[in-house]
């Protein structure tokens, strides 16, 4: 396989920190994979001394199955997991958690119904307002947030505070844990107990994390903890492509990463493999309106190929029947409906656009 000079830098980077500026469709998995195979068959490193994260189950999955087949089945030691993984492992032993410590989704939600029944707060829609109230909950905690200073956007701000109160002693008097203090309380571990942060610190000694923009204060104090002894920090992502500030992600820490690590290497891979030139023309166009961001060149060599058009609408009926009518001409062309996707920004406007799409008898299916 033929890499262009910045995969090859990246990939053949030794110790120390090291940022990735990674555009769209550049080929990151590509050169994390072959960076950890890299590490192990020309710098030696013990394959078990390398911990890779992702931010979602099927991402380390992929990036694990890719590097299995790069190295033939060997140096399966090598760890690939989320920060939940990853973090809920370093718990385990000290706190006496097992997997059924990990409270289910459904009782989040009947916990915090219930409490709004309690202080008899009012809503439009159960499952958005419980959807909301949880969502704050796991911004405060990632974020790093004062609770008494923290000003909720979707209840009243005494109100969430209580909530939030009762939900985290409902956690400790049930010895349950969420997603989020797996990250909080492996934070707190490892500050306070020397011998578990020398123990992890000596078992990760390359420490490489995909999607890099979307991480949050919480999951960054834990990472820098682990790398402290070794310092080497590998990230990989793309400022532009931050879209997860709603559950506390935070691209400034990507943006001030050399403030963390001021002899960290910046690599930027700025060659879209993957899209047309129009669509890269368009997306440079938006991410350029944005002046808090790393500037990046992005090309490609591939063909311009069709116009990207935009469509705006007075209101969301509009919008729906422009919808409906667009992809009754897309599969009047031959184009078969499962070829068809429709990307939204939420779940609640995706579902919109499924109920009129069915009502005007065009097949769908969910895969939010």
């Amino acid at each position: 396989m033929q890499f262009n000079e910045a995969q090859i830098q990246a990939i053949q980077h030794n110790t120390g920190p090291c940022m990735v500026i990674a555009g769209p469709g550049s080929g990151k998995t590509t050169v994390l994979t072959h960076r950890v195979r890299y590490l192990i068959e020309r710098y030696g490193v013990n394959p078990s001394d390398i911990l890779v994260i992702t931010f979602t189950k099927a991402a380390a999955e992929q990036m694990k199955l890719k590097f299995k087949g790069l190295s033939e089945g060997r140096n399966s030691a090598v760890t690939f997991g989320t920060f939940h993984a990853v973090f809920f492992t370093i718990l385990k032993a000290a706190y006496n958690y097992s997997a059924h410590c990990i409270i289910k989704p459904q009782i989040q939600h009947e916990f915090v119904k219930d409490q709004m029944c309690r202080l008899e707060l009012e809503y439009d829609d159960e499952n958005e307002a419980v959807a909301g109230v949880l969502s704050e909950i796991s911004c405060v905690k990632g974020e790093d947030v004062n609770i008494d200073e923290y000003e909720s956007r979707c209840i009243p701000p005494q109100s969430f505070r209580i909530m939030y109160r009762a939900y985290d002693d409902m956690l400790v008097r049930k010895h349950l844990i969420d997603f989020d203090d797996m990250i909080v309380q492996c934070r707190e571990l490892l500050m306070q107990r020397e011998d578990y942060r020398r123990a992890w610190q000596n078992k990760y000694k390359y420490i490489l994390i995909d999607e890099f923009q979307d991480i949050n204060k919480a999951q960054f104090d834990v990472v820098r903890i682990l790398a402290d002894e070794y310092r080497n920090l590998f990230v990989v992502g793309d400022d532009d492509q931050s879209i997860y500030g709603f559950r506390g992600s935070a691209p400034q820490i990507m943006l001030d990463f050399n403030k963390y690590y001021s002899d960290a290497v910046r690599i930027d891979m700025c060659i879209n493999y993957r899209s047309t030139g129009n669509i890269v023309f368009a997306s440079r166009a938006v991410a350029e309106e944005n002046e808090h961001r790393y500037y990046k060149d992005i090309t490609t060599y591939n063909s311009q190929g069709d116009t990207v058009s935009v469509y705006e609408f007075n209101s969301l009926n509009d919008e729906k029947a422009f919808l409906v009518s667009e992809i009754r001409r897309l599969i009047d062309t031959g184009i078969a409906a499962d070829d068809i996707a429709v990307l939204s920004r939420t779940n609640v406007i995706g579902n919109m656009y499924m109920s009129r799409l069915e009502s005007d008898g065009i097949p769908c299916c969910d895969y939010s």
